[in-house]
């Protein structure tokens, strides 16, 4: 990453309001918005498809650098969400299922360092 960039931080299709026809009308549900790197942006997983990208307007960096990173967001996103389900969602079912998933991505993290 070279400069910060303007990002979103929890852009999917729930949070993009378009027309009819396909134009954009809105992008809602900003208050993760900050100034970092783009990879934050792409680092989900879920929501990323061909039609999401086509839309965005930029395919995700395939340098190892920017893979090691979104792995990385991934994570962190991976280990809010598990606090998140079990302390502000009170759902400790989705929180445990989601643990051995962080577990497993520490893993493979530790062992590409």
């Amino acid at each position: 990453m070279k400069q910060p960039r303007f990002i979103h931080g929890d852009l999917w299709r729930g949070n993009i309001l378009v027309s009819k026809t396909g134009e954009l009308m809105a992008i809602i549900d900003c208050d993760r918005a900050l100034f970092g790197d783009p990879a934050f942006e792409l680092a989900t997983g879920w929501m990323i498809d061909a039609d999401f990208l086509g839309g965005y307007g930029l395919q995700p960096d395939a340098s190892p650098e920017a893979v090691l990173r979104r792995r990385l967001y991934k994570l962190l996103l991976d280990l809010e969400d598990c606090y998140f389900l079990r302390h502000e969602y009170d759902n400790p079912t989705a929180s445990e299922e989601l643990a051995p998933k962080i577990l497993s991505a520490v893993a493979e993290l530790e062992a590409a360092f």
